[in-house]
């Protein structure tokens, strides 16, 4: 994420635009209109009084390409679409965000030898599971791109023509 924009607020300096790239292959950016000082009841209010245990905690770790494929399960059978065009088999890169079990809640595609099968590659990805992942003793989401191998054939038979 990218700050800009800084200001004078309370003693401090503070970014009043931001903006970033995130995985999806979407630019977002904010901008800050107006910062209020808090009051004494208004910090007493968002006091943590118990902070939550590491345990209980959701965290998410992004991790690599080589460590997805260290997890990744043995991928489900599929059966890929027929496509008339581009590659019939190759790779393609799936962006995968995993719960602290391991299963996959969230796919996008990322790259592909063929275009046309990234889709049923998105699908897939969410067919499969991950191992679990722990940091620090606790179990957390992990996100990182997931490698993908596809083959799939050319339905070259034309349709029956009737007389």
């Amino acid at each position: 994420m990218n700050f800009k924009d800084y200001q004078p607020f309370a003693g401090q300096m503070i970014p009043r635009r931001w903006e970033d790239d995130i995985p999806e292959n979407i630019f977002v950016e904010g901008t800050i209109t107006r910062l209020e000082k808090l009051t004494t009841n208004d910090a007493r209010t968002i006091r943590v009084a118990t902070p939550t245990p590491l345990s209980g905690q959701i965290r998410t770790t992004s991790v690599s390409r080589r460590r997805i494929d260290e997890l990744k399960e043995p991928v489900p059978d599929y059966d890929w679409p027929a496509e008339d065009t581009e590659a019939l088999q190759g790779w393609m890169i799936v962006y995968v965000r995993a719960d602290r079990t391991g299963k996959i809640r969230e796919s996008y595609w990322d790259s592909s030898d063929n275009y046309k099968l990234q889709d049923a590659g998105v699908r897939l990805a969410l067919l499969s599971k991950l191992k679990p992942v722990e940091d620090d003793g606790a179990p957390v989401q992990i996100e990182g791109p997931m490698v993908l191998h596809f083959k799939t054939h050319r339905d070259n038979q034309s349709p029956a023509v009737e007389p």
